[in-house]
């Protein structure tokens, strides 16, 4: 699942690339396009993977849209990935975030204080992906090899302090003087760079493209954090909480997103529907998984925002490779009718099995495979159930009276 049809994109490029594939295009049965393909795990299991993004951005659309999916398709396993913007103090552009939790960070109430100023009285209401799935993503990484081999783009803070240190060089005192050959490799955004440091409140160059304080920009060198800053070689991941709001925005707002949860690194607009809707669908694991591509301030730009989607759907394949196997999370047409069941309070035991439905199964193999099919397929169609829709085990179990469901478990037992 994505929020934005390029982040679907990224996600098709990133598995068809590593897993030699192709994928195909399919439409759900309100009208809905998606694309799917098959891919083999880590132990060599064939798993079907869908790509589906909703009609626009934003979180109630994406609520809507992947509760119709989730309903008509039933996976074992859903994830989100993307971009979202990261606190510039606590991660840098490129670096991971498994959303240990997400919530709605501009839900609540504004009043006025007694100086007559506007007061957020915050009402969080984390969600959080399945325990298992979480306890998994902590001590993953199983990524590694797969994003070291992604290129990442130079960063706006990289170039502009690669720019400023070189003008610090006797032979580099001005922009002209650096060859357009080094200037289009080691700071693509260069023109628009230093227009920027041109028209600043306190302009650092002058109109002849000179520093204005040389010896100012030297002595960066010698402050605490190093200059010229480099990228990092390789993102980072950080397993935790995520805010969602309603806007995208370009103001740096952390402190207010951190307010009701202390610990949140990242802001976007859709986490929070995701694993909302993913808790009314108990049977079904689920992780979000967005990377940094801008810092939510007056820097905000699309350099990132490819590098960002594919670090994410690099991510989440590893992890579907690795974590969705038939040992670790059975398949729910075997199972789910039972998670199904204990979430709803009801017993999880099947209805006991009579001794006519013994004899039933102790007839030669293939008569009791041929009458076993016959007699699920009649029951299907008296209740218009069609068992070419592939209709979970819950919703055709529902369905039955309890000599049918006997009958019908009968029938998945011997096709295990």
């Amino acid at each position: 699942m994505c929020a934005l049809a390029e982040e679907a994109n990224a996600v098709i490029e990133v598995f068809s690339d590593h897993c030699n594939t192709q994928f195909e295009k399919g439409f759900s049965s309100t009208g809905r396009e998606y694309r799917f393909t098959t891919i083999l795990n880590n132990t060599a299991e064939k798993l079907k993977v869908m790509v589906t993004w909703p009609p626009d951005k934003g979180g109630t659309e994406t609520s809507l849209h992947l509760t119709q999916i989730l309903n008509e398709f039933r996976p074992r396993f859903a994830a989100m990935t993307g971009i979202c913007a990261g606190d510039k103090l606590k991660v840098k552009l490129g670096d991971i975030v498994v959303a240990k939790q997400a919530f709605v960070y501009d839900a609540g109430k504004i009043v006025l204080d007694d100086d007559g100023r506007s007061v957020h009285l915050h009402e969080a209401n984390p969600h959080h992906p399945d325990k298992n799935s979480l306890q998994y993503a902590n001590n993953f990484s199983g990524w590694e090899g797969l994003l070291s081999r992604l290129q990442r783009p130079i960063s706006k803070r990289q170039q502009t302090e690669w720019l400023l240190n070189t003008l610090t060089s006797d032979d580099t005192r001005r922009i002209d003087d650096i060859p357009s050959h080094e200037l289009e490799t080691k700071a693509p955004q260069w023109r628009k760079i230093v227009n920027e440091l041109q028209n600043k409140t306190k302009p650092v160059l002058t109109r002849n493209r000179t520093l204005r304080e040389r010896q100012k920009i030297a002595q960066l060198r010698y402050g605490n954090e190093a200059f010229p800053y480099v990228d990092p070689p390789q993102p980072k991941v950080y397993v935790e909480s995520l805010a969602s709001g309603n806007a995208v925005r370009a103001d740096y707002p952390f402190k207010d997103a951190q307010a009701p949860v202390r610990g949140t690194i990242a802001i976007e607009m859709e986490g929070a529907a995701f694993y909302r809707t993913l808790a009314d669908f108990p049977s079904i694991r689920c992780l979000l998984v967005k990377a940094v591509s801008d810092y939510a301030d007056r820097d905000k730009d699309d350099t990132y925002h490819r590098y960002a989607s594919l670090a994410s759907a690099t991510y989440i394949l590893a992890f579907i490779r690795e974590y969705v196997t038939d040992k670790t999370m059975p398949r729910l047409d075997q199972h789910e009718h039972r998670a199904e069941h204990k979430h709803s309070g009801e017993s999880d035991e099947r209805p006991a099995i009579t001794s006519e439905r013994e004899q039933y199964l102790s007839g030669p193999t293939g008569d009791v495979s041929a009458r076993l099919y016959k007699s699920v397929v009649e029951i299907l169609e008296k209740r218009d159930i069609l068992i070419g829709r592939d209709e979970s085990i819950a919703t055709i179990e529902n369905a039955l009276d309890q000599n049918e469901r006997i009958l019908l478990y009968g029938f998945l037992d011997y096709n295990k």
